[in-house]
Parts: C-alpha cells; sequence; structure tokens
C-alpha cells in the first residue's frame, strides 16, 4: 500500500484542477467577505468565521473534483491495472479516499480564510471573540467533511465511471447541501454532514462528530462492499 500512496498523492500535488479550484475559492469567498459581508452592519470577524465556516455553498466543486481524481483513475484503467499487479480492492479505495478527504478539507478552509481576509481588509482583524474550542469546531467541520466525501467515494466506485459519477455526484451534492439547506432546518438535519457545524457549543460539536465517523465507517463498508462484488476488467 505504500507504493500506491506515494503515487496517490504524488497525482494529487499535480492535479492541476485542485490548484483551479484553490484559485476559485480563494477569489470567490475573499470577494464574498470583501464586499458583501464587510457591508454588513455589526458583523464582526468572528461572525465571518462562523458564516464562511458553516457554508457549503461551494460543496459541489469539492465533489467535482473529488469525482474527477478518482474517476479519472478508472477511465485510464490505473484501478483496473493495480488490481492485476495483486493489490487489494480495499487498498484502491483507501489510498484514494485519503487524499480525496485532504483536498476537501483544503479547498473549504481556504475559502473561510479568504472570506474572512477579504472582511479584515476592509473592517480590520479583530482576533477578540476566538476561543480554543474554536480549534474543536474545525475539527469537526474538517471530519463532516470528510464524511461527505466518503459518500462521494462510494458513488464512484459504485459507477465506476468518470463522466456518470461526475454528474451523479454533482446533483447528489447540490440536493444534499444546497436545496435541502434552504428547505430543512430539522435537528437531525443540522448534526448531518450535509449542513457544516454552526456554533462550538458541546451539544453541537459532539453529536455532529459522532455522526460524521459514523458516516465515514459506513461509506467505507459500503465501498468495500460494492467493489468487492463489482467485475473489473
Amino acid at each position: 500500500m505504500r507504493n500506491q500512496y506515494i503515487v496517490s498523492f504524488y497525482k494529487m500535488r499535480r492535479f492541476l484542477f485542485l490548484y483551479i479550484c484553490l484559485l476559485f475559492l480563494a477569489a470567490a469567498d475573499g470577494a464574498w467577505g470583501y464586499i458583501k459581508l464587510s457591508a454588513v452592519e455589526h458583523m464582526s470577524l468572528y461572525e465571518v468565521f462562523k458564516d464562511a465556516g458553516s457554508d457549503t455553498s461551494f460543496t459541489f466543486i469539492i465533489t467535482l473534483l473529488s469525482s474527477l481524481f478518482i474517476g479519472r483513475d478508472f477511465n485510464n484503467r490505473t484501478i483496473q491495472h493495480e488490481i492485476k499487479l495483486g493489490y487489494s480492492r480495499v487498498s484502491v479505495i483507501v489510498v484514494r479516499a485519503v487524499p480525496v478527504f485532504l483536498m476537501a478539507v483544503v479547498l473549504h478552509f481556504t475559502g473561510m480564510l479568504s472570506a474572512m481576509i477579504g472582511f479584515g481588509i476592509k473592517n480590520g482583524f479583530s482576533m477578540s471573540s476566538f476561543s480554543g474550542r474554536d480549534v474543536w469546531w474545525c475539527v469537526t467541520i474538517a471530519m463532516q467533511l470528510a464524511a461527505f466525501q466518503s459518500m462521494i467515494v462510494f458513488l464512484i466506485f459504485l459507477i465506476r465511471t468518470l463522466g456518470t459519477a461526475m454528474i451523479t455526484s454533482v446533483c447528489f451534492t447540490f440536493a444534499a447541501c444546497n436545496m435541502l439547506r434552504n428547505y430543512t432546518d430539522a435537528k437531525i438535519f443540522r448534526i448531518s454532514c450535509f449542513c457544516l457545524v454552526r456554533d462550538n457549543l458541546t451539544e453541537t460539536l459532539l453529536p455532529a462528530a459522532v455522526f460524521a465517523l459514523a458516516v465515514v465507517m459506513i461509506m467505507f463498508l459500503a465501498s468495500c462492499f460494492v467493489f468487492e462484488k463489482a467485475e473489473i476488467k
């Protein structure tokens, strides 16, 4: 598996679309913070941190990137060659899921920091409301991002075709993270990985973290199950 990790992370570092998405999110969220949020009355840097940290508006971009990163390995037969070389199907999933999780976290927090920087440039950088609990808040958000991406990994290994996987994953993301967020405010939804946590209270973070961990485990097992049963030619 070590060699697989080396190759997978090398491809991630050379993944041009990752850098394009980073630049896009930095510019879009930076402009959001500088133009829109800075004009909101009584808005503070901490409020920007809360709003940007829990925002899922651009989750579909992360999903698109994940689908492309893994799906192209089916199209160019890289995964098929790994299996023929004797690598286990579980390792094939793991060495692709980990980079996808990392990309999701990097992209999301790049957007959050850019919004804060955009706001701070115009209104100043006051850190008075931040506390150590916000670290655990960010950790929980990272876990939720990993949980949602584990669903995308499952869909990709279920479909195993680049174009179809990308379309299905993006549509699923729009439905779960954009449309559902606008029409649902149930408690179970607020702790799910479809809606990133909005405060640093223990009664919010703990159930959200447990839910995210459970989703990662369930989706990993489901991905292994469907991929073990799949016929790879």
